[in-house]
């Protein structure tokens, strides 16, 4: 599986401790394999992905903050398309 958030999937983009989960980071349904198609993945340890207090599946801010990164990097990487047309939401906070 490919990002475009980071070249290095072996490890947590967190804490750089060895990567054991893949977050989708926009997520659901059919978003999930949008962000597969578009590379908008991130891998995590478990305790930065579902477990810890500042897990991206619990805590709103970290949630906030990777959908909004995502955003500005598919702006960047995929010109050609619209990123609130794709994923149907602006994350960027503007």
């Amino acid at each position: 599986m490919e990002s475009i958030i980071t070249d290095r999937m072996d490890e947590c983009f967190v804490c750089h401790r060895p990567a054991e989960e893949i977050h989708h980071i926009i997520f659901g349904t059919a978003n999930r394999d949008l962000s597969d198609k578009f590379g908008l993945v991130i891998p995590l340890c478990a305790y930065h992905h579902r477990i810890g207090p500042y897990a991206a599946h619990k805590n709103k801010a970290a949630n906030e903050y990777l959908k909004a990164l995502a955003q500005r990097r598919f702006k960047e990487v995929w010109k050609d398309y619209d990123f609130i047309q794709v994923f149907g939401k602006d994350y960027s906070n503007e």
